[in-house]
């Protein structure tokens, strides 16, 4: 999804990403069977992010290098996404402003929105081995202070 979006109309774009959305289950199921079954337990919590960004960091030594293997890495990415999406909520949708940096990528519409496909690149910049899960950590947490601040504020007034 990120090579070609550059020259395509707005409308194009949203095409290609409804596409993409649509083939979500079949891209991630595809993925998972990479996995010998009973060996690798990959369920959408947050600690098998540690093993995917193993996966990621044994696999990849430079972000070019997952730049070449686009559907390998568009499977991690949409993995981790849904990860984050089951544990957040939220939607996916396509970033449209060109003054972004995840402009023409899926993102999680949060507060502070995630794209998938730049934490993929930042594990392998980072080599921290804990990057992934740490950011959904730090998502839950800072959902559960914006629902606490909400309640705080309607209990006041």
């Amino acid at each position: 999804m990120t090579g070609t979006m550059h020259q395509k109309t707005t409308g194009q774009r949203e095409e290609s990403f409804q596409y993409w959305l649509m083939n979500m289950e079949d891209s991630i199921s595809k993925f998972l069977s990479k996995f010998e079954k009973g060996t690798t337990i990959l369920d959408y919590s947050i600690a098998p992010l540690d093993i995917i960004e193993k996966l990621i960091l044994d696999s990849f030594d430079t972000i070019d290098e997952i730049n070449r293997d686009k559907s390998f890495y568009d499977e991690l990415a949409r993995y981790t996404g849904e990860t984050f999406r089951r544990r957040l909520g939220g939607n996916w949708k396509l970033d449209l402003d060109i003054t972004s940096a995840y402009y023409n990528l899926p993102v999680l519409d949060y507060a502070t929105p995630v794209c998938p496909h730049k934490l993929i690149t930042a594990c392998i910049s980072r080599k921290e081995g804990s990057f992934l899960s740490d950011v959904l950590m730090g998502s839950i947490r800072e959902e559960l202070l914006r629902k606490q601040s909400e309640r705080t504020s309607k209990t006041a007034a």
